[in-house]
């Protein structure tokens, strides 16, 4: 019977330590992390961060709780996170900083209109609709947009910090 406990016990180390390699969010060393509403105010950049700084215009901005950014990093990192449908407009309003020291260390801008985000980090679980074909990546039919239930979730995280964007 011990073998069979060892065996389980090494898979679950194995997936524990999968997830952490899948996932950048997790082995992110920051000790803040803070939302913004913001604009961007003409047709350039429109990430949260350009060249290390704030981008745009703040209109509100909160700096979540622990839990809370636990949470959101193990959302933004998983699977069940993406593959709905994306649009073209890229005009994000949501910016998730992630901070240590007071330096951005890893950055997310989020367009909740076009159903997409872009992140500072490669984010694996975003990508799984993709293959690498060749030389090329060529899309296999799974979406790059944010499921139902991470929208619904990024909507009640704004509610909570007393956000009015998006549903």
């Amino acid at each position: 019977m011990r073998p069979v406990a060892l065996v389980i016990f090494l898979l679950l180390i194995n997936h524990c330590a999968g997830a952490t390699e899948r996932n950048p969010f997790l082995k992110l060393k920051y000790d803040s992390v803070v939302i913004y509403d913001y604009e961007v105010p003409d047709e350039g950049n429109a990430e949260i961060i350009v060249v290390a700084r704030l981008n745009g215009v703040m209109h509100r901005s909160a700096t979540l709780s622990i839990i809370q950014a636990n949470e959101l990093g193990n959302w933004l990192g998983s699977k069940k996170s993406y593959g709905g449908v994306d649009g073209t407009c890229f005009l994000p309003h949501l910016g998730i900083v992630y901070y240590s020291q007071g330096r951005a260390v890893a950055w997310v801008s989020v367009c909740l209109t076009c159903n997409q985000l872009r992140s500072s980090l490669f984010i694996a679980a975003q990508h799984q609709g993709w293959r690498k074909t060749g030389s090329e990546e060529a899309y296999s039919g799974m979406g790059m947009g944010m499921s139902a239930a991470f929208r619904k979730y990024l909507f009640v995280l704004l509610r909570q910090n007393h956000f009015s964007l998006g549903g």
